[in-house]
């Protein structure tokens, strides 16, 4: 089954977003003996995060934040972009 979880974005606090989403979908139990996580932002397109079709810098930075608590995690963050 999945799980699905709406927030809405207060000013810019994409930290305390991720904290309540990691809690709410036990995120880091789910990474419990992992060493890698890939996180693949929309970011192929030359939008603004403001018209919903990229990912928000603020949004990556806050998550690359939380997963970095588990220091024995390799985060990398990656795109495809087109040719």
């Amino acid at each position: 089954m999945s799980t699905v979880t709406i927030r809405r974005k207060g000013l810019s606090d994409y930290q305390q977003i991720w904290s309540q989403l990691f809690d709410d979908l036990g995120i880091l139990q789910l990474l419990r003996g992992k060493t890698k996580v890939l996180i693949k932002p929309n970011w192929v397109n030359y939008k603004s995060a403001d018209t919903g079709v990229t990912t928000d810098v603020g949004l990556v930075k806050g998550l690359v934040r939380m997963l970095g608590v588990d220091e024995r995690l390799e985060i990398i963050v990656g795109e495809i972009g087109q040719s």
